[in-house]
């Protein structure tokens, strides 16, 4: 269901490269930076051509026209948060905790110094000279624009490498938390995540807003690396608050017989845009791609997915949900790419949405381009409301209608956390999902 396009948006991307290129040069006078990091990021103003507008086919159905609108502070104002406050927001209590406030890194809240041996994470900013390579490897690429935007005003961001054979013994929880403190705050994070041959970790990404009153952008650049046999239970949890935009890239990279399985659950946010890459370069490669997004009155989330084959013997599998509610609008795009040299590939995504009112409206375009002739492919998509059969069933055993919406929107909505390996993930997602849930009517 597509309402059309934008009127009078002749240009592909919106003329917004000005008022950043003037952010890059506030953040280069307050900062002391290697020569080579200014020049980079002048490198990459000069290149960016702009926020991405409807003209561009993967941007056909979100509009970044509020965000070119706003005018955004990139330096932040002193703020602070107790380790007290700060437990009641991360999702696991059970976790090594790294802290990002406000864009800024907070050592003393982070667990950098209890970490196993093995395992190293340090604030972007002090190894920036060895991750120059990582850093400038998508600024050349058709579509970077958002990368070159990225690499222009970065800031913040964290380096992870767990060594090789290292397995960890509970997750790595990054909180990244937005108070409100400065207004119109926009945070530019790079992360650079790297599993060396036959490690293995769980990293819990947490994206919390606290002022609904106050607009902010998230703007997050990962960049993951698997080696052999290394696997990665990666977990996404974006709840900023009511006013803020979320824009985020995964590009992760995977060697023979690595697994990476990731799952991502929106519910803040008024506009948010997540874009994921897997390239799966190595044989016997797996990926598992699953997320979930609750949505109500205006928001908009749009996920972009692409699943790069490139080895025989490679396995990927999606399966995505949508709950939409009021006037809320969702986008759903994965595409499975097989190169020719990708024989033996089995790859699958599904996406299933729930349509809880006449308001609201989804955007759903499942693809593959396949170019070996040996492989198992298949893909789906559904969209519907709930189903009167199944209501009247429920309402005929003394279930009045509004619990029984309620019932058969939760069997809809937690039948993708099944897909969860962890227990205690499992247990923390299943409750995010209640809170948002209970207050959830169809109109």
């Amino acid at each position: 269901m597509v309402r059309g396009g934008q009127q009078g948006m002749k240009k592909r991307f919106f003329d917004s490269a000005t008022p950043f290129a003037d952010h890059v040069k506030q953040i280069i006078a307050t900062q002391e930076e290697a020569p080579w990091l200014t020049a980079l990021r002048q490198q990459a103003i000069q290149h960016y051509q702009g926020l991405p507008s409807r003209q561009h086919e993967d941007w056909k159905y979100t509009n970044l026209w509020p965000i070119a609108e706003q005018s955004f502070t990139h330096i932040a104002q002193k703020s602070s948060l107790s380790k007290e406050k700060l437990s009641t927001l991360v999702a696991f209590s059970e976790a090594y905790h790294v802290v990002i406030v406000d864009g800024q890194y907070e050592p003393l809240l982070s667990d950098q110094s209890v970490l196993p041996e093995g395992v190293t994470i340090q604030p972007i900013t002090q190894v920036m000279p060895a991750a120059k390579e990582k850093l400038t490897q998508y600024q050349h690429q058709e579509k970077a624009s958002l990368s070159q935007l990225n690499t222009a005003l970065m800031q913040t961001g964290c380096h992870l490498v767990v060594s090789a054979g290292i397995k960890l013994d509970k997750p790595i929880e990054l909180v990244v938390i937005h108070t409100g403190n400065t207004p119109a705050l926009a945070t530019h994070m790079r992360h650079i995540i790297t599993l060396e041959e036959e490690a293995s970790m769980t990293l819990v990404e947490n994206y919390i807003g606290e002022s609904d009153s106050e607009a902010s952008l998230t703007h997050v650049h990962s960049q993951i690396t698997l080696a052999k046999r290394s696997q990665l239970q990666h977990y996404k949890i974006q709840q900023e608050a009511r006013q803020a935009f979320h824009l985020t890239k995964t590009i992760t990279e995977q060697a023979q017989e690595s697994q990476w399985q990731y799952f991502e659950l929106t519910l803040g946010g008024q506009l948010s845009r997540s874009d994921i890459q897997t390239v799966l370069l190595g044989q016997q490669a797996k990926s598992q791609l699953d997320g979930l997004m609750l949505l109500e009155q205006e928001q908009h989330a749009d996920t972009h997915m692409v699943m790069s084959h490139q080895a025989e013997h490679t396995v990927s599998n999606v399966l995505f949900k949508t709950v939409l509610n009021d006037t809320s609008h969702g986008v759903f795009n994965g595409k499975v790419v097989v190169k020719p040299q990708a024989q033996k590939t089995d790859s699958n995504q599904y996406n299933h949405n729930l349509l809880l009112s006449e308001g609201c409206e989804i955007d759903t375009k499942p693809e593959m381009e396949i170019y070996a002739d040996d492989v198992a492919c298949g893909h789906g998509s559904t969209v519907g409301q709930l189903d009167e059969s199944h209501l009247f069933f429920l309402q005929a055993r003394g279930i009045d209608k509004e619990l029984a919406q309620s019932i058969l929107t939760r069997g809809f909505a937690m039948q993708v956390l099944e897909r969860i390996a962890l227990d205690n993930v499992r247990d923390v997602f299943s409750s995010l999902i209640e809170q948002r849930l209970a207050r959830v009517k169809s109109s």
